[in-house]
């Protein structure tokens, strides 16, 4: 999986089955931010649910970027709020 983000000013994080902002450190494996210098997982295993957080710097700040999920499997992407 990789993530192009416009500006440096957006983080990416991978998280292994679930996340909760209360303790962001508990299951991160992956993250691009402007403080590391870590890349995003070159693979991932299949039948494995990782969720990908993507925020900017400043509160309400739109940005583009694109991801893309190469493999021999059925890649699946939803969206949560």
């Amino acid at each position: 999986m990789s993530s192009k983000p416009s500006k440096k000013n957006v983080d990416i994080y991978v998280y292994n089955n679930s996340f909760n902002s209360s303790y962001p450190m508990t299951n991160l494996i992956s993250k691009s931010d402007d403080s590391s210098e870590e890349k995003l997982p070159p693979s991932l295993l299949a039948g494995n649910t990782y969720i990908l957080v993507v925020t900017t710097d400043k509160l309400k700040k739109k940005e583009t970027f694109v991801i893309t999920a190469k493999g021999a499997g059925l890649v699946t992407f939803s969206e949560s709020q």
